[in-house]
């Protein structure tokens, strides 16, 4: 790749309006044509994908251009595809990042889990929703991981009497 800007290489930033791929809300890859169907492509956007402030993206060098496009997404971007079970269960993302579950960090909202990491969520989604939801006790809202039972915290939709009524207790 050629460099230029004191070794760095020239950045084309695409923003999300001009993507011409997106993420959907079960964590799979789209473009106009559907669902991408080859699973080292799929792989490497999933792998690809990393966060500033402007939001998700995925990078790829084309020539001595590194192309910067971010994409749109529905919900969030990460996905925790599969558990690893073990004393402390690890999750897989989707980006192939590992990280050991921490139960005060999941949550249900409506009908989907999720868990927090670094300020964002990430959803379970396909294997992972179903090795998940073997762990959790749904008439306790518990889930007991290395021989200890936790709550599950619950995020529902509120409606706008409800939003209006907890606005006016912070002012």
């Amino acid at each position: 790749m050629k460099e230029l800007n004191n070794g760095k290489p020239r950045v084309v930033v695409i923003p999300e309006e001009e993507a011409v791929f997106w993420l959907d809300e079960q964590g799979d890859w789209r473009n106009e044509h559907g669902p991408f169907e080859h699973p080292r492509i799929i792989e490497y956007f999933h792998s690809s994908i990393k966060h500033d402030f402007s939001g998700y993206y995925v990078e790829q060098v084309n020539g001595d251009v590194l192309e910067r496009v971010y994409f749109p997404y529905k919900d969030t971007a990460l996905f925790v595809f599969k558990v690893i079970s073990g004393a402390i269960p690890v999750l897989v993302l989707n980006t192939g990042r590992r990280i050991e579950l921490d139960p005060a960090a999941l949550f249900m909202d409506d009908e989907d889990i999720y868990v927090r990491l670094d300020g964002v969520k990430a959803k379970f989604v396909k294997h992972g929703l179903k090795a998940i939801a073997k762990m959790i006790d749904f008439e306790k809202m518990t889930i007991t991981v290395n021989g200890r039972q936790h709550s599950l915290s619950t995020k529902r939709k509120k409606g706008f009497r409800s939003f209006l009524k907890d606005l006016f207790k912070k002012i």
